[in-house]
């Protein structure tokens, strides 16, 4: 009773924090920047880089409400492992989702697209790939429901953020390994031979792995130059 009456009385002092009259408050989160030195760097052979963001607003998006957004780690994972080491020739990265979607009153579910152009210096494409990923949080029975807490949504891009990173290499060594170099700007696999889009018949390509989609497009796409060959 002593000690309630103490600790009651020693909150009403104006001065002091409020962390201090947490008798029981649980330890701040720790919400650090999200790198990514622990995967391999992706040089191509291109001399420039581009990032783009063509995400649309959404009106159920709540990830702006985490302290690393999706579009924020995503931009991280590109300028760290997504190198241009080339003499000629542009690559162009683009995010065309990053969301962060209530599903109903318990769960969050996190998506992200992302898509890479290979292009020549006049502009001609010369390689194509997309990573899709999604991934659901629902929180254990008796935690807080308060679903736009920072902690859900910044475990959420965590999360995604762990299978972007291994299918976008997955995919990158799938179908752009011709455009691979080292980080001198020599060919991974001098052997490649110049090689060409599906016909247009042939849709897309598509692998799934659990939540995690990746796809190879072939249509409406112009026969892919060999890096020997850009100018």
């Amino acid at each position: 009773m002593k000690r309630s009456l103490y600790f009651a009385l020693l909150c009403s002092l104006p001065l002091l924090s409020t962390a201090a009259c947490s008798d029981s408050s649980p330890k701040q989160a720790n919400f650090s920047p999200i790198h990514y030195s622990q995967y391999s760097q992706l040089h191509f052979n291109v001399s420039q880089k581009t990032f783009r963001n063509a995400a649309q607003p959404e009106d159920d998006d709540i990830s702006k409400r985490s302290p690393v957004t999706p579009l924020q780690a995503i931009r991280q994972m590109y300028d760290e492992r997504i190198f241009a080491s080339g003499s000629s020739g542009r690559l162009v990265f683009t995010v065309d989702r990053a969301a962060i979607i209530p599903l109903g009153s318990n769960s969050l579910q996190g998506i992200i697209d992302i898509h890479i152009d290979l292009l020549t210096a006049s502009g001609q494409n010369t390689g194509y790939a997309e990573v899709h990923v999604k991934r659901s949080y629902t929180p254990n029975t008796g935690d807080d429901l308060d679903l736009d807490s920072p902690v859900y949504l910044y475990k959420v891009t965590k999360e995604m953020m762990k299978s972007l990173n291994g299918e976008l290499e997955s995919q990158v060594k799938a179908t752009l390994r011709e455009w691979l170099v080292d980080a001198g700007g020599t060919a991974l696999n001098s052997a490649i031979k110049t090689t060409s889009l599906s016909s247009p018949n042939k849709r897309n390509t598509v692998l799934q792995t659990g939540q995690k989609t990746y796809k190879s497009h072939s249509t409406n796409r112009p026969s892919l130059v060999h890096p020997s060959q850009l100018p």
